[in-house]
């Protein structure tokens, strides 16, 4: 009866409800496993996935009576950023161990890239950054200088060996510059590696 939240397992499915894999940023998988993480580590999205499968979610009414509805000025974390708010207001999310819905992927769906959210990610993320204190916001920044080199690295090691080296540096550099708009606070670094992302993904495909 205390129960507000619950959520559980997904499994990734195409047009002809086939299970399909789909690319979290980091990893590709089958099964969107459901798990609650804290609201420090999720606005640090670039380290993780986000594990609040959407379609397996109930909630009571209460909670939409306290909190509102979603945020309609975003296009695609509006749930997201629902329940990030919840999280910070103390809501516990319980998790039923079991697949509880089917999560559709489609050419046409907005979730069949997940480089679309970077820029709202970030946009949602930065005010918290800003909050922390100046060592903690040079740890995050690194943190994500770090886990997108490390990214991108692996596209150019999946070439077979074939790496332009002037390419390469092109790419430390403009990391490099993606880590200065983080520590400034200007510029949305989120959608400069989205470009620089699909760009290298052209050249090597």
């Amino acid at each position: 009866s205390d129960t507000q939240v619950v959520y559980g397992h997904a499994i990734y499915i195409d047009e002809n409800d086939q299970p399909l894999s789909a690319d979290h940023g980091y990893q590709t998988t089958k099964v969107y496993l459901g798990e609650q993480r804290t609201f420090q580590q999720n606005i640090k999205y670039w380290c993780t996935v986000y594990q609040i499968p959407q379609p397996t979610v109930f909630m009571r009414k209460t909670i939409l009576d306290q909190f509102g509805l979603l945020d309609e000025q975003y296009k695609f974390i509006f749930d997201y950023a629902y329940f990030l708010n919840l999280m910070k207001n103390q809501i516990e999310f319980r998790l039923i161990d079991r697949i509880q819905a089917f999560y559709r992927i489609h050419s046409s769906s907005k979730t069949s890239g997940f480089e679309s959210f970077y820029p709202e990610l970030y946009n949602y993320s930065r005010p918290h950054w800003g909050n922390q204190s100046r060592g903690r916001f040079i740890e995050t920044a690194y943190s994500f200088f770090k886990a997108h080199t490390a990214r991108l690295r692996s596209y150019y090691m999946n070439t077979g060996g074939k790496v332009d080296f002037f390419a390469y540096v092109r790419f430390i550099g403009r990391e490099s510059w993606v880590l200065l708009q983080i520590i400034s606070g200007r510029g949305n670094p989120e959608l400069h590696y989205k470009n620089l992302v699909k760009e290298h993904m052209r050249k090597y495909d």
